[in-house]
């Protein structure tokens, strides 16, 4: 089974990209595409094409919105709760450990009990 004129242009796209590099004209290599890989396209077909591929490898080369890095988002609640918790923390690591295994236990049954709300 032949393939489809597209994807046979596809699979041609490094040698035609580097027909262009050396300066051939667009029509040259149409003429060089039909003689060499019996890929019969006019003019206007292969530009179609090569515009249509090159957007293509624009797309796929970008990065996807959701690889780029997140901005930060602060708010001045949050700052400050993370600030407090950092206190915290270091304040712990200055204590006994008999205090501060205290403190865990003590933290652990208040969070177990529901809040009423």
């Amino acid at each position: 089974m032949k393939r489809k004129k597209s994807v046979r242009f596809s699979l041609l796209l490094p040698v035609i990209e580097q027909l262009v590099n050396e300066g051939y004209t667009q029509q040259s290599i149409v003429e060089k595409l039909q003689m060499d890989h019996d890929l019969d396209l006019n003019l206007n077909t292969f530009k179609s094409y090569l515009y249509r591929f090159r957007s293509q490898d624009k797309d796929t080369q970008e990065k996807p919105a959701f690889d780029k890095p997140k901005k930060e988002i602060s708010s001045s609640f949050l700052s400050s709760f993370q600030d407090t918790e950092k206190k915290e923390n270091e304040s712990d690591q200055k204590m006994s450990p008999s205090v501060s295994r205290s403190r865990a236990r003590a933290k652990a049954l208040l969070d177990s009990i529901p809040s009423s709300k």
